[in-house]
C-alpha cells in the first residue's frame, strides 16, 4: 500500500480536491455533513502545523481508504485521527485495517499516542489495532461518539494522554456549504 499525505494547501489540486470530496461523500454516508468534513479538512490543510490529509491507494494506484489527522494542541506530536473513510467496495475485506495501519505508522509518534472518536460500532475496527475506550472523555467526542486512544507503550493510563489535546472545530453550516459548492463548480470548469 502506498500513503500519499499532504500538509498544506498552496495551491487547486484537483487530485487532491477530488479526494477530498470522495472522502466527505463516504462519511456524509456514515451520517457526517459533507461540507463539514471538506471544510475540517481544508481548515488543516492551509493552517501551518494544524494537521493532514492522507490519501491510501492500492498497488494499481486504486483509492482505498481516505483519511486525517489533526496535530496535538499542548503535545503537537501527538495525533487525533479525524476522519478515516474506506472505500465502499473495500468494507469488511481488512483493507480498512492496513490503510489505517499504513497511515499510523507514516504519520503517528507511537512514543506520544492517537486519539479517535467514533461510533460504538467501530469500538471492535479500532481495539484490534489496540486503540483503548475511554470513558472520561468530556469535550471530546460527539453525540453518540466514544474516545479510543492509541497509547505509547509502558502507559498505566491511555486516556490521561487526551488532557489538553482537545480539539474543538466550530464550523458554520452556511458558508461551508457554499464553499463546498465552489470547489465543485472550479472541478467541473477545470
Amino acid at each position: 500500500m502506498e500513503i500519499d499525505i499532504y500538509r498544506e494547501f498552496t495551491e487547486f489540486d484537483n487530485a487532491v480536491m477530488l479526494s477530498l470530496i470522495r472522502m466527505s461523500e463516504l462519511m456524509k454516508d456514515a451520517g457526517e455533513e459533507d461540507y463539514a468534513v471538506v471544510a475540517t479538512v481544508y481548515g488543516l490543510l492551509t493552517t501551518p502545523g494544524a494537521g493532514c490529509f492522507f490519501v491510501i491507494k492500492n498497488s494499481n494506484s486504486q483509492d482505498i481508504a481516505y483519511g486525517a489527522f489533526a496535530n496535538g494542541v499542548d503535545n503537537t506530536k501527538f495525533r487525533r485521527l479525524t476522519y478515516l473513510a474506506v472505500e465502499t467496495k473495500y468494507r469488511g475485506s481488512g483493507l480498512g485495517h492496513k490503510a489505517l495501519l499504513t497511515a499510523l505508522d507514516a504519520e503517528v509518534d507511537k512514543s506520544k499516542g492517537c486519539s479517535v472518536a467514533c461510533p460504538p460500532k467501530l469500538e471492535d475496527f479500532y481495539s484490534k489495532l489496540g486503540f483503548v475506550a475511554c470513558q472520561e472523555t468530556s469535550g471530546y467526542a460527539g453525540k453518540n461518539e466514544i474516545v479510543m486512544v492509541l497509547p505509547p507503550p509502558l502507559i498505566e493510563n491511555p486516556c490521561k494522554l487526551l488532557e489538553g489535546q482537545i480539539i474543538t472545530v466550530q464550523i458554520d453550516p452556511e458558508s461551508s456549504k457554499a464553499f463546498l459548492k465552489n470547489i465543485k463548480e472550479a472541478l467541473k470548469n477545470s
